[in-house]
């Protein structure tokens, strides 16, 4: 059986159409199975059980101990106070300091245990990061200190509660 030219030509272009339509299917399909399109899920809404409250900007977290910033140059990046699902209550502080991160860890590791603190545990090391954690009472003081410059470091405090 011979098909003529002209026959020829539309069943090749309606293979050409089945194919983009094909593709494009499969392409949108996977996409979304992997979560590699659409919108992102997106609320203004806390999970219940969760709160958020930031502090002003260049001010602790209302309740938040003034002694633990430790360093009089500190120049407060962020402040908020959270409340897990759990109930955990977090009051969180970022500050900068023209100190080296070396002189902040010492600085931490001798003069929090002098106010009541207990440290847990041994000085995390990692890459430009060094982490220290305190307890005191039903409380949990992490310090997360990061290398700015060679002498100069950014804290990040957590202070962590249980059922406050």
């Amino acid at each position: 059986m011979k098909i003529s030219k002209g026959l020829q030509e539309k069943y090749i272009s309606a293979a050409i159409i089945l194919l983009a339509v094909g593709a494009t299917v499969l392409i949108f399909y996977f996409k979304n199975w992997y979560g590699l399109g659409g919108r992102p899920n997106v609320s203004n809404e806390l999970p219940k059980g969760y709160e958020f409250i930031p502090s002003v900007t260049g001010e602790l977290p209302v309740g938040f101990p003034e002694e633990l910033v430790l360093f009089k140059d500190a120049k407060i990046l962020r402040g908020e106070s959270t409340v897990d699902g759990t109930g955990v209550s977090h009051k969180i502080t970022e500050y900068s300091t023209n100190q080296s991160s070396a002189d902040v860890a010492i600085q931490y590791q001798t003069k929090l245990p002098a106010l009541g603190w207990k440290l847990s545990g041994n000085l995390i090391s990692q890459g430009t990061l060094q982490i220290l954690n305190f307890t005191k009472d039903k409380t949990t003081l992490t310090a997360i200190i990061s290398f700015k410059t060679a002498t100069s470091a950014q804290i990040s405090l957590d202070l962590k509660a249980e059922g406050k």
